[in-house]
């Protein structure tokens, strides 16, 4: 049931994000960066709806065909939260609480 209502639901608010976008693009036109402005987002949302239309109604499935390994090695390492390292309660600090071995082996290491 919520799969049903939520595109129709994102688009319906698209394009009434660009009714609005345009409308304002249009009252603004003596302030010329400002209808600009407004009216490449009305673009930008419209396209978004037609988007999500053209994608149900021809079941190309643009949004789900993004390579996400292809994302992550564009963006790099550094910006993807899933392939950072993992670290162990034993190589933090007090992570648990209490000292135990990775305090001892982390105050070595800054003294050594």
């Amino acid at each position: 049931m919520t799969q049903q209502i939520f595109w129709p639901m994102i688009t319906t608010l698209a394009v009434i994000a660009a009714i609005i976008n345009f409308a304002i693009a249009v009252t603004r036109r003596q302030y010329t960066l400002v209808a600009l402005v407004r009216a490449a987002a009305g673009l930008a949302s419209f396209a978004l709806a037609a988007g999500i239309i053209l994608d149900k109604t021809m079941q190309w499935h643009i949004f789900q065909s993004l390579n996400r390994l292809r994302l992550h090695r564009a963006l790099g390492p550094r910006l993807c939260r899933a392939h950072q390292p993992r670290t162990s309660a034993h190589e933090h600090p007090g992570a648990r609480g209490t000292p135990g071995k990775g305090h001892r082996a982390a105050a070595a290491q800054r003294a050594g």
